[in-house]
């Protein structure tokens, strides 16, 4: 089913009273009931959610959904202040919410372990003779890190002399402690 018939589900449809008891006491016909009228509005949120990025994680967030509302069916109080789409669509929304956060976490994560394999790449270069061609073999090596921010790959080229304009030049007192100092070319 597309995005676009996902978006025409008709949301006043509830799963009657008495198919809401049995599925509550664990009867699979329920069950498979309640699944089958949420499903699609389950879907179509999660899409959504995802910005649309990935079919396969979208079906995955779902069934994931499914799961938690299926162990967890039996405490759903009928008469409580919210139906049972509300209580479903918002267990698919904290699915949603925590699969970015885990996201962002394992970007951060992979940003943190650029971060330190560019640092242990300057460490073990400091004893040695910075060539024009060090930073290119470190790019091109298998453990540089392609998603490495921009800011350390600019701080790299810089410190080798790779940025127009800037030239690094070795000198007795250096500021920092690439025992380089910098003189803008004209």
């Amino acid at each position: 089913m597309t995005a676009a018939a996902h978006a025409t589900i008709d949301a006043s449809t509830e799963l009657d009273d008495v198919a809401l008891a049995r599925a509550r006491t664990g009867d699979a016909t329920a069950l498979r009931a309640l699944v089958e009228l949420y499903q699609d509005r389950v879907f179509a949120l999660i899409w959504r959610m995802m910005l649309g990025r990935g079919t396969e994680r979208t079906h995955d967030l779902a069934q994931e959904t499914f799961v938690r509302v299926l162990r967890g069916v039996q405490q759903f109080e009928p008469g409580g202040s919210a139906k049972l789409s509300t209580w479903i669509l918002t267990i698919a929304t904290r699915v949603v919410l925590n699969e970015r956060r885990r996201a962002a976490r394992d970007r951060a994560e992979s940003d943190d372990a650029a971060i330190a394999a560019i640092a242990s790449n300057d460490r073990a270069d400091t004893g040695l003779e910075r060539s024009e061609s060090a930073p290119q073999r470190r790019r091109s090596s298998p453990g540089w890190p392609h998603h490495a921010s921009k800011i350390f790959q600019e701080r790299l080229a810089f410190e080798h002399g790779e940025l127009p304009g800037i030239a690094a030049l070795p000198c007795s007192q250096p500021t920092s402690g690439s025992g380089m100092a910098v003189r803008p070319t004209l």
